[in-house]
């Protein structure tokens, strides 16, 4: 030890890097407070969760014949808090580091601060160390700050320090037999796993020293756990769970040596923080439940693979205390397939509260803090705006008044505001009671027994009622976080009133419990308001556009408006959904009243595919949330114009086929400019239907409209005189008839004439650049074709005298020379 206090006090940095037994937990702390000074005694240690925290300090205690909270060691933990104003060895959860920080910015008191169990890289210890890092380089140089690890990247974070040095120590790690299975991994929760895990415990029930179980969560250790049951009681065994939501006392039970042979059923709590006495064996799902949030702050549990890394923490469970073995529950092949190690939880999650930290510490731009791994600017974006919405930052993104004491509240930015905003209302005992419900796991042991039991379209305040036994008997509800709400309650409302200094407190509020709570919760999840698709639905959209699903234990049956209070990404039928588990009507005259600056009302224009018409509409809207349906009207000219122009566009081949002169003149186009670019690009025709739409808004308008005149319109005059030249519309026959000419795609240009139309004529005309000799489709004189041909020199020489033969004796009254040549043309009969 007095290598590593005489290497902190000379750097006032260092990188401990301990393996598994070496009691770097329980040993460094003490002998590193031994060596602070008088004016800065205080050492304090960062734990990542609230077990670990609880446990080192116990320990820490134990090994020095110290009584724990008494004065030399205590602990310090969301809602619980062991420890006396002179404690010198404070341990506490990282996430009450950045509140104590904007407390006390300069840490007056402090001479030591110590993250342990770094490697988990909570974003809580992330944003510790950068914190620390800036006050090292501003107010308080000399700040000794000591990052701990079973296994670390000690050189990534030594440079991070500024060079700080690096102390390996060996620990008494014992050896330790691992066992790969045959039988590839159990990549999803469910019977399969249950039954799996279970027969491994059984078969070694009756082996050396106790047993330690890796499970992915709470529910797998209560399903193996009612597995067990009947072989554990027949071998006197117990069968213990591990986690984090368990009380003091059941996490306690678990980790000390008992009297008889236990099987200790864990989730990740274990891999590293807490040391189980007794076990000599670990059974390891390789499985874990990682949480990660969206930027809107809405979470996702995700099952997956653990790393190699906590693989190898886990198997050092099992040699603590002597030889051991570990059962890992997947192949070689898994194994490979499983990341080095687990990502950084700082870039998966939302940052309200790091930016708020920052923010009351005057640093308004998070960009610009020391990260050691800096997160996307997107999630600084988000949690900057879901400040804003609270009233935390001003535009500059500056704290206020209001956001410097949400940091003294022992909660989330939301639920802290949610706590004020009922201290400023009066109704602190009714915003605490609902901060506390939310911030603990549900009371209920069976979600839907909120509608069941209670009418108050609010989850929050069904539970509260039901804690506070305001309800129908009859609720299964877990008593033990029933006593943690409870006692949360009573430290949110005192911290709560500490915000209050010297003034009065607001008086009560004459609302009922009922509306006011609704109120205060839509004040604070403003940011989350969602309308129901339909009356009754369980489809909503936010605000904000995504859309999400009411679960169906939701006592928030009618309300068309509604916060998200609690919220979680669900892998449903293949795809992410956004599942709101416990929601809470809002009144529409509270938006209105509350948020004005977030109110506009908007009128649009839209598409009516049934009555192939533009239509226009108003509607009132929260941000971009729609707050009623919306009331059709008649459109402007202008409005209706892009929409009209668009529909045109999505048919405009069977528009075209209506007009015959438009289907004409194109066919003309694409006669004219063969081989060149096409006839009518999508910029021409988007001009045309502009044209054709202009002043209308019915599609049947447009239909009535010459389509011919207006494509003509819009043809460049040089495309103009090209195809009067190229591709003329009619023929001229001797006679003075004009006769379309047709041009059908991909064959020759014709026109039907009768015989006697073209006496006098030697030759086909010729058309087009190409030169492309007019085809002649001869008819007789009772418009009937006789014979087509493109050489009519040809016709006269050959097929007209033999085709004269027949047609006079039919049509006598009819001229047919001898000569068609010199003949004169008639155009009647």
């Amino acid at each position: 030890m007095a290598e590593i206090t005489a290497a902190a006090l000379r750097a006032r940095a260092l990188v401990l890097r301990a393996e598994p037994g070496a009691g770097k937990t329980t040993r460094v702390p003490p002998a590193l407070a031994s060596a602070l000074s008088a004016q800065r005694p205080q050492l304090w240690m960062l734990e990542p969760r609230r077990i670990a925290a609880r446990t080192a300090a116990a320990r820490i205690a134990e090994e020095n014949g110290w009584s724990l909270g008494a004065g030399e060691v205590g602990y310090q933990v969301r809602f619980e808090t062991r420890l006396r104003p002179g404690t010198r060895i404070q341990v506490l959860t990282d996430g009450l580091f950045a509140k104590r920080l904007a407390n006390d910015p300069r840490l007056e008191r402090v001479g030591c601060v110590v993250l342990d169990e770094f490697h988990e890289r909570s974003w809580q210890i992330d944003f510790a160390l950068g914190l620390l890092l800036e006050l090292q380089q501003t107010s308080r140089p000399d700040l000794i700050v000591v990052v701990m690890s079973a296994t670390l990247e000690s050189a990534r974070v030594s440079e991070f320090l500024g060079g700080a040095p690096v102390i390996d120590v060996p620990g008494t790690v014992f050896p330790v037999e691992v066992e790969m299975s045959r039988d590839p991994q159990t990549l999803r929760s469910g019977p399969e796993l249950t039954a799996r895990v279970a027969g491994v415990v059984r078969g070694l029930m009756d082996g050396p020293g106790d047993l330690l179980v890796f499970l992915p969560g709470v529910g797998e250790i209560s399903a193996v756990a009612r597995a067990l049951a009947g072989d554990a009681g027949a071998r006197n065994v117990d069968v213990l769970p591990l986690h984090g939501s368990l009380p003091l006392e059941g996490q306690a039970r678990a980790v000390a040596k008992g009297p008889r042979r236990k099987v200790v059923l864990a989730t990740n709590v274990a891999e590293s923080s807490v040391t189980v006495d007794g076990v000599g064996q670990v059974v390891d799902t390789g499985l874990a439940r990682s949480l990660r949030q969206d930027p809107g702050g809405f979470p996702r549990l995700e099952l997956g693979r653990i790393s190699r890394f906590s693989a190898i923490q886990r198997t050092g469970r099992a040699g603590r205390q002597g030889p051991g073995r570990c059962h890992r529950l997947w192949t070689e092949l898994d194994e490979r397939m499983m990341p080095e190690s687990d990502p950084p939880e700082l870039l998966g999650m939302e940052l309200s509260e790091a930016v708020l930290a920052l923010a009351a510490l005057g640093l308004s731009r998070p960009e610009g803090f020391s990260w050691i791994d800096p997160p996307p600017q997107g999630q600084i974006e988000s949690a900057q705006a879901k400040l804003r919405a609270l009233g935390a930052l001003d535009a500059e993104g500056r704290a206020t008044k209001l956001g410097r004491d949400l940091l003294r509240l022992p909660l989330r930015p939301q639920l802290a505001a949610l706590a004020l905003e009922g201290l400023r209302r009066g109704s602190l005992e009714l915003s605490a009671g609902l901060a506390a419900v939310l911030s603990e796991k549900d009371v209920l042991l069976e979600p839907g027994q909120a509608k069941r039991l209670v009418a108050a379209e609010s989850d929050p305040l069904a539970r509260l009622w039901l804690i506070d036994d305001r309800s129908a008997s009859g609720a299964e509800i877990d008593r033990g976080t029933v006593a943690r709400v409870r006692r949360a309650r009573e430290q949110i409302a005192k911290a709560a009133r500490g915000c209050l200094g010297e003034g009065p407190a607001a008086p009560r509020r004459r609302e009922s419990d009922e509306e006011e709570s609704k109120y205060l919760l839509f004040c604070a999840f403003s940011d989350q308001l969602a309308r129901r698709r339909r009356p009754g639905g369980l489809e909503a959209v936010l605000a904000g556009g995504r859309g999400a699903k009411l679960s169906a234990h939701s006592a928030c049956e009618r309300s068309e408006l509604f916060v998200c209070a609690k919220a979680t990404e669900r892998l449903l039928g293949g795809r992410i959904e956004l599942v709101v588990d416990w929601a809470s009507a809002v009144d529409k005259e509270w938006v209105l009243r509350r948020y004005p600056e977030r109110i506009e009302r908007r009128r649009w224009a839209a598409w009516d595919a049934e009555g192939r018409q533009v239509l226009s509409y108003s509607s009132l809207f929260y941000l971009d949330l729609m707050l009623e349906d919306p009331a059709p009207g008649r459109p402007s000219a202008e409005e209706a114009l892009p929409l009209l122009t668009a529909a045109i566009l999505d048919k405009w081949d069977s528009l075209i086929a209506r007009d015959v002169g438009a289907t004409r003149l194109l066919a003309r186009l694409a006669f004219a400019r063969r081989g060149d670019e096409p006839v009518l690009g999508q910029q021409w025709q988007a001009t045309v239907a502009a044209r054709l739409a202009a002043g209308e808004t019915r599609l049947e308008q447009v239909e009535k409209k010459s389509w011919a005149e207006e494509i003509a319109a819009s043809l460049p005059w040089d495309l103009r005189a090209d195809l009067d030249r190229d591709a003329p519309s009619h023929f001229v026959a001797p006679s003075g008839s004009r006769l379309p000419i047709e041009y059908p795609e991909g064959q020759a240009p014709f026109v039907e004439v009768r015989i006697q139309e073209l006496f006098g004529l030697r030759e086909a005309p010729r058309l087009g650049t190409a030169r492309v000799p007019l085809q002649l489709r001869l008819l007789a004189p009772n418009f009937r074709p006789v014979q087509v041909t493109q050489d009519l020199a040809s016709f006269w020489r050959s097929g007209y005298l033999e085709s004269r033969k027949e047609l006079r004796a039919r049509y006598p009254k009819h001229a047919w020379p001898d000569d068609p040549l010199t003949a004169k043309p008639e155009a009647k009969g």
